[in-house]
């Protein structure tokens, strides 16, 4: 089952920062757990002549206890009021070391997770944004058919899209992995055949709904079952291979400009990574 967004995919993808910035301490956006989607955090750490200082602050998370953990020990607690906001400061001297650790806000009495996310170890080179956009195969099932899907990372916010147009109007599921992961509705000839869904590692608001599953690597469909009989429409074999993240996929060279276009007409990455490669 992906119903669950891979703490590997979350390392890999959610701590980014300048060089600026690693070298004075990290703030980093923590992926919720699905348990409050609407809620969010965000960690930060920093260290320099005065000590150290570690800091959690939540939003919008219901009233009650948490526990923060580092590395799977409890480190502190914070609790949320009427708000729904919470903090827990810690500094001077640290009994725990952040980098490289994973941080979990959990239930005190429970043990549910709420959120997570990574840290870098210490003194390695710092990962950079990752802008990927790809576009969609036609399957031949509507001839105009035509569409994208894109993801964001930068300093933990995972944000995937997926773009649609040329469609008849009507409810199209997106699969991904084989299962089937949110709805593309598309209405009306306003329209034009156009739609979207939008997910976010931090929360689901609105129009916007939680990631929590791995899009990277992962066999991508824009399809629509009527009478028990399914129809894929659009197609991407390998979200992410363009770039190379993924093992059997081909990377593309990375020029010192912020755009790379790959030799497949289906296929556009971009990253914005400072003139240097993706990985």
């Amino acid at each position: 089952m992906i119903g669950v967004f891979t703490r590997t995919f979350c390392a890999l993808l959610s701590v980014v920062f300048t060089a600026n910035a690693w070298a004075e301490g990290a703030k980093v956006f923590l992926h919720n757990a699905g348990v409050d989607p609407d809620a969010r955090a965000r960690v930060r750490f920093a260290e320099g002549e005065k000590g150290e200082a570690f800091s959690v602050k939540v939003e919008a998370l219901e009233v009650g206890k948490y526990a923060v953990l580092v590395g799977g020990e409890q480190v502190g607690e914070l609790v949320t009021g009427k708000g729904g906001e919470g903090q827990l400061i810690l500094g001077g001297t640290l009994t725990f070391d952040p980098w490289g650790s994973l941080v979990e806000i959990a239930g005190v009495g429970t043990g549910e997770i709420y959120f997570y996310g990574a840290l870098p170890p210490a003194g390695e080179a710092p990962p950079f944004k990752i802008e990927l956009l790809e576009r969609f195969s036609n399957t031949g099932e509507v001839a105009k058919a035509a569409g994208e899907a894109s993801l964001r990372s930068f300093r933990g916010k995972v944000r995937f899209r997926v773009k649609v147009r040329g469609l008849p109007p009507g409810i199209y599921n997106l699969v991904i992995a084989g299962e089937d992961v949110g709805e593309i509705h598309l209405r009306g000839e306003k329209k034009k055949g156009k739609g979207r869904v939008k997910f976010d590692s931090r929360f689901a608001r609105g129009s916007v709904e939680l990631l929590d599953f791995d899009p990277l690597c992962a066999r991508i469909e824009v399809a629509q079952t009527i009478d028990a009989s399914t129809r894929v429409f659009l197609l991407l074999e390998e979200f992410g291979s363009s770039a190379g993240l993924c093992p059997s996929g081909t990377t593309t060279t990375t020029s010192t400009s912020s755009t790379t276009t790959s030799t497949d007409t289906s296929t556009t990455t971009t990253t914005t990574i400072g003139g240097r490669g993706l990985m």
